[in-house]
């Protein structure tokens, strides 16, 4: 397998600059420690330093407050000229010539002259190159060289290809004597470039079956106790998880400061097999962003969490898979809540979400509890590299990042490295409470009400999502009746005074007396009786379904149910966690897929072919047209059946995955953010609750054009009519209002793309999904291959080969560069299996981890020749 590129290289400095090489052949060397000394040298006054000739002499000064390289505009990664300055090459290890910039072990390697230079530099180049200053300075002895057993490994003479990179500078500061760690220099991102896990082409240095390994610390920090004790967590430049063998690592006996690099090869193998694998290990960077929630207003450092396990969740409101994230991390709080604190990062994706009273919104409704860092402007997103919702990013007590996952499922692979990490370290975790700060209690009647339905007598009933009960209100929409559900979050049939939801939403009713509900969080649909609030569940086991069921397919696990409307003489659930419509049976239960691939975006076509994008709204028309809130895609979908061709997803408002904003007019053109809801008016013409614009949007089918008939609304999530009226749910300013139902004003509104940089790709690309199970997991293969990637495009023309669902983690690709730009969609799943008592061939639990990706690309010449994810890297 080729090496893979781990996500964080460019926090140590490591720009991801050469072009992964594949596998040759196996490898097995042993870990050779080697030494990179930072000579103390006069804070003041002008400085020489040997082993640089005058030529690599770089100009950057970083501030060590940043995590962005300092570059000139000037310096350029190109290809080496053709007659270099003579040097040694000599045998490399790990097939790593000079010219990459790597480090080089050199039998008494000749000392230039001292070359004068008024400030320390971050990076310098070498070679044509630009490499950090610490690899490019290694001074390395003969006696070293010749006990090495890694200088007789593979070498590279591939001639280095790199584009220029030129970066905005940034302010700098000097540093004296000390040098600049590696881990202080994130990959430079400069005007018009993608950004840094976008850009990910190559690794500095040729890499090869020897997946090379390299940790640099202090010698005065902590992690460089572990090293001494032999427990090296080491970040892998090849495949994450690989390690050899670890020596131990001496002090520089010169004065002053000195960083250390661990170098070593491990064994080739699929990722996450070798069960001596050691981790990436690389320092967090800071946190930072606009402001800290649920901490009492106290800002949080890495430095006050130091000595506890930190989980940083990057997440975002409108994502159902960041929902799902966050209820696997509830049982973590609980059990590891005295040495464990989790961080949520709040990264968005729309505009909306940017909105600080709407974060701080999120935060109660969807109770979390936990420190949440609000960052509007992705600055610690780009920190580490986020390229997808949810990530999770783990960090160790001793403030380094362990491991990164990206998706959802990672709940019992999660808690099992925790277990490992208070193992590893023992009694030098600080214990006790966290940082988090719970705000003060809300004093509303209704908390985020979800869907509302008319009931018979002229009342209302409510789901009231936030409390986990169902209410039902008087014609006032004010006054209540009764409540069902004791409000605890739970999931419990029985009475309506001991009956237990959790964060409920849609409803349906289906006769006086009986109603049903998407009970959301539960992953299920309940029945209520409506004479006495008696709660029974008709589908749904209270686990949410991690299998991709095809239209046609049945389950009895669901996935985020979010609305119910009845259809075709089916009731239609609108199952947001798997991006698909299905039906169930009211009195047998049974569940089926309707219409759906699980893909995420927007294709029209039959029910097999469509895609969807976690539908949250659903509502029939008198000529039995199903309407669908589409809401990541910010789009109006319907359903019908047509007698020739036969049923069919087709859209009536939305342009896809990244599209948004509200602009009203032709409806080819008009634009939404995240509707929720979705009600058909009198005249034919559909409403919809256009949830992230605070507006109510009209649809007219006959004249194929889009208007507005309300602004203002907190996040409305749910339409009714009544009569004359439109009753409201408008969910963050907890309460339903009426509106009159106007002939509707046409807006003109700006139009949003999600901030996310195009990522450059040539027209062949190999797909690489990187996954490593975790420790006692391992992948079933008795029965087959135990993944499943599913590769598609919008428009479908951009990928002219390597479309489908099919096992494996790698895939060729072939762009047409014709097309020039589109989003590549991508949906993985893999199954690991925890290891039973009865031997290796036999298993007992297995769970699945999945992600989708909707990555937008620009198909050029020159791009990179492969496109890496990550679904779990430790």
């Amino acid at each position: 397998m080729p090496a893979r590129v781990p996500v964080l290289d460019h926090l140590t400095g490591v720009h991801p600059a050469v072009r992964d090489r594949p596998l040759q052949r196996p490898v097995q060397v042993a870990v050779q420690p080697v030494e990179i000394g930072a000579r103390q040298v006069p804070h003041r006054g002008r400085r020489g330093y040997p082993g640089l000739p005058e030529r690599l002499v770089g100009q950057q000064v970083p501030d060590t407050r940043e995590h962005r390289l300092v570059q000139q505009p000037g310096l350029h990664r190109r290809p080496p000229a053709q007659q270099p300055l003579p040097e040694h090459r000599g045998p490399q290890p790990l097939g790593v010539g000079p010219e990459t910039g790597q480090v080089g072990i050199e039998p008494d390697p000749a000392q230039p002259a001292l070359v004068e230079q008024p400030e320390l530099p971050a990076v310098v180049e070498r070679d044509g190159e630009a490499v950090p200053l610490a690899l490019a300075r290694l001074p390395v002895g003969a006696r070293r060289a010749a006990a090495d057993p890694l200088a007789a490994g593979v070498r590279d003479d591939d001639p280095p290809a790199h584009p220029e990179v030129h970066a905005q500078r940034r302010p700098g500061v000097t540093v004296g004597g000390l040098g600049v760690a590696p881990h202080r220099l994130a990959d430079p991102v400069g005007r018009g470039q993608p950004p840094a896990l976008q850009r990910r082409r190559d690794v500095a240095g040729p890499v090869r079956a020897a997946h090379p390994v390299v940790a640099v610390v202090d010698v005065g920090d902590r992690a460089a106790g572990c090293l001494r004790q032999h427990r090296t967590r080491v970040l892998d430049l090849g495949q994450l998880g690989h390690a050899g063998q670890s020596r131990a690592v001496t002090e520089h006996p010169r004065a002053g400061p000195a960083l250390h690099m661990i170098v070593s090869a491990g064994e080739s193998g699929a990722a996450g097999t070798s069960p001596g694998a050691e981790r990436m290990k690389v320092r967090a960077p800071e946190l930072r962003g606009r402001r800290w929630l649920n901490t009492g207003g106290r800002e949080i450092t890495l430095a006050d969490l130091r000595g506890r396990i930190v989980v940083l969740d990057f997440w975002t409101f409108c994502c159902v898979n960041c929902l799902h994230a966050l209820d696997e991390l509830r049982p973590l709080e609980k059990e590891f809540g005295d040495v464990l604190t989790i961080v949520g990062v709040h990264s968005p994706k729309f505009v909306h979400e940017a909105d600080p009273d709407a974060v701080e919104a999120a935060v109660e409704r969807y109770g979390v509890e936990h420190p949440v860092l609000d960052d509007p402007e992705l600055t610690t997103w780009d920190a580490y590299a986020a390229s997808a919702w949810p990530t999770l990013a783990v960090i160790d007590p001793d403030g380094t990042v362990v491991a990164r996952m990206a998706g959802e499922g990672h709940g019992p692979g999660l808690a099992a490295l925790v277990r490992e990490l208070v193992d590893t370290h023992g009694d030098r975790l600080r214990r006790g409470d966290g940082p988090y700060v719970p705000p003060p209690a809300p004093e509303t009647a209704l908390r985020f009400p979800g869907k509302v339905a008319a009931l018979p007598g002229g009342t209302f009933l409510v789901s009231d999502t936030a409390h986990h009960q169902l209410v039902e209100l008087e014609p006032d929409l004010v006054t209540e009746r009764r409540r069902i559900g004791d409000g605890g979050r739970g999931y419990t049939d029985g009475p309506a005074g001991s009956a237990r939801f959790s964060e409920p939403q849609g409803l349906l009713v289906l006769d006086p007396s009986t109603g049903l509900v998407a009970d959301t969080v539960n992953h299920a649909v309940r029945r209520v009786s409506l004479d006495d609030g008696t709660v029974s569940t008709v589908a749904g086991t209270g686990s949410q379904l991690r299998e991709r069921v095809d239209p046609g397919g049945t389950a009895a696990e669901l996935s985020s149910p979010w609305d119910l409307a009845p259809w075709d003489g089916h009731v239609v659930v609108a199952m947001a966690g798997s991006h698909q419509l299905w039906t169930v049976d009211p009195v047998s239960g049974q569940a089926r897929v309707l219409a759906g691939t699980t893909n995420e975006g927007l294709r029209d076509g039959s029910f097999a072919e469509a895609f969807l994008a976690q539908p949250s709204g659903l509502a029939t028309g008198p000529d039995g047209t199903l309407w669908v809130a589409d809401s990541e895609i910010s789009a109006l979908r319907r359903v019908d059946v047509d007698p020739g061709a036969g049923p069919a997803v087709s859209t009536a408002v939305g342009q896809g995955l990244f599209e948004f904003g509200h602009r009203d007019g032709p409806a080819a053109e008009a634009l939404l953010q995240h509707p929720l809801g979705v009600a058909v008016l009198p005249d034919g013409s559909v409403a919809v609750a256009d949830t992230y614009n605070g507006a109510v949007r009209r649809f007219d089918p006959a004249a194929g054009s889009v208007s507005t008939l309300a602004e203002g609304l907190a996040e409305p999530s749910d339409l009714l009519v009544d009569g004359e009226t439109l009753v409201v749910v408008e969910s963050a300013a907890h309460r339903l209002v009426r509106l009159p139902i106007p002939a509707g004003s046409l807006v003109e509104g700006g139009r949003h793309t999600v901030r996310r940089t195009p990522t450059e790709l040539g027209a062949g690309v190999a797909l690489r999904i990187g996954f490593t199970p975790p420790a006692g997991q391992h992948l079933d293969d008795r029965f087959g291959d135990p993944t499943s990637l599913t590769v598609a495009a919008d428009p479908p023309s951009l990928l002219r080969a390597g479309a489908g669902t099919a096992t494996g983690l790698t895939r060729e690709l072939e762009l047409d560069p014709a097309v020039g730009s589109g989003v590549l969609q991508v949906a993985v799943a893999a199954a690991a299996c925890d290891a039973a008592d009865g031997g290796p061939d036999t298993f007992a639990a297995c769970h699945r981890y999945q992600q989708d990706w909707g990555i937008p690309v620009t198909v050029t010449g020159t791009g990179p020749a492969v496109l890496d994810l990550d679904l779990r890297s430790v």
